[in-house]
């Protein structure tokens, strides 16, 4: 009968092994979902200020997908999405070099390029003059 009993214990002590770590196992899947929240907004935050607006997105839509109710993840991803729009409104507003609105631009500036380099050298060879 002893040899029963040792499978029956064994059986016994891994029960309770198992009961006893579930609570544990559960505090720690929380706390490895907290640890990645705040890893994904950390990530989220240091990519907008860098000016890497996608990669903020991406980070904030994993963010949002975890904390669907999280006000200040909504506000966030608003902003960004804001910001991505603006982007692009000024990217397709700018004359793309060759354009006519790029050769237009240019014909405007070259005169009072011109006028300022004169003056320039006008005044830095005065100046040289005294100093020399």
């Amino acid at each position: 009968m002893p040899s029963v009993s040792c499978p029956v214990n064994l059986i016994h002590c891994l029960l309770v092994l198992i009961l006893a770590g579930e609570p544990v196992s559960s505090d720690l899947a929380a706390q490895s979902i907290t640890e990645t929240k705040i890893r994904l907004m950390a990530d989220a935050l240091r990519a907008r200020d860098s000016g890497d607006l996608e990669l903020a997105r991406r980070n904030l839509l994993k963010l949002s997908e975890m904390a669907p109710d999280d006000p200040a993840v909504k506000r966030l991803l608003k902003d960004v999405r804001a910001d991505l729009a603006d982007e692009k409104v000024r990217l397709n507003s700018e004359p793309k070099i060759g354009s006519p609105a790029a050769s237009t631009n240019l014909q405007r500036a070259a005169p009072a390029a011109a006028d300022s380099f004169e003056r320039v050298g006008r005044h830095g060879s005065r100046d040289r003059g005294r100093c020399g």
